[in-house]
């Protein structure tokens, strides 16, 4: 059903179970991290990233769509484009929810349903969520729990416009947005991105990353701004 675009095909295709993924996550241990970004110094020196510089966690070296942490937490090769995670849920807003198969009308919805720890443990879960094209008349926010998630715009068969009234997303934990507009008009005004880290990160900025994104059309005035950024987080643009 989800197979219609070269980026879509390739995710869902190699689409897997939260089971099969909790033992994949499990069956490899590693034990040190110098620079803690979440990945481990020995699979960081295997793959050539650097062990000492945290920034690349959020890199895509292999230019798929996956950041370095996304491939090093859900055990794919960051050098070959080929070697991607399974996804886990789908945002299409031209149809029904339907939870079975994993698709939701709504960012919001898909957000909720994704987990934000691997099954029976306490170690944080790297969601994927494969956003198709359209115009999404309501954004999401991730306040009330701690989700690491990266969010790919399935572009190759159109734009994928998040153009809520009010603000457009509120990020609270590690994310990667990959290929969005965010934007808005006369009568979509309001923050485009505001980034409020969740409680349990203990006071610790969160890392985001938007690649490919565009928030534009924002009403700029002092309380309507295209985002805002609490001091010391980590955000590549």
């Amino acid at each position: 059903m989800y197979l219609d675009s070269p980026r879509s095909s390739l995710f869902f295709l190699k689409y897997v179970s939260l089971a099969a993924l909790v033992f994949m996550l499990s069956s490899t241990s590693y034990a040190q991290d110098a620079d803690g970004d979440g990945m481990d110094s020995s699979w960081e020196t295997q793959y050539g990233l650097n062990p000492n510089e945290p920034s690349d966690a959020l890199k895509d070296g292999d230019d798929d769509g996956v950041p370095n942490l996304w491939e090093f937490k859900r055990s794919t090769n960051p050098l070959v484009g080929l070697s991607l995670p399974g996804g886990d849920a789908v945002v299409d807003g031209s149809q029904a929810t339907n939870a079975t198969l994993k698709r939701y009308a709504t960012l919001q919805e898909a957000f909720n349903a994704v987990p934000a720890v691997v099954s029976g443990t306490t170690t944080p879960y790297y969601a994927i969520i494969l956003v198709k094209p359209g115009v999404y008349a309501a954004g999401f926010t991730a306040s009330a729990s701690a989700k690491k998630i990266l969010w790919i715009a399935d572009t190759a068969k159109g734009l994928v416009n998040i153009k809520p009234t009010g603000t457009a997303i509120q990020l609270s934990d590690t994310t990667v947005m990959d290929g969005f507009v965010i934007s808005g008009s006369a009568a979509n005004t309001g923050v485009g991105v505001s980034v409020v880290p969740h409680s349990s990160l203990g006071g610790v900025p969160p890392r985001i990353r938007l690649n490919n994104t565009v928030v534009t059309s924002r009403n700029s005035t002092s309380t309507n701004v295209a985002a805002i950024v609490p001091p010391q987080t980590e955000c590549l643009i």
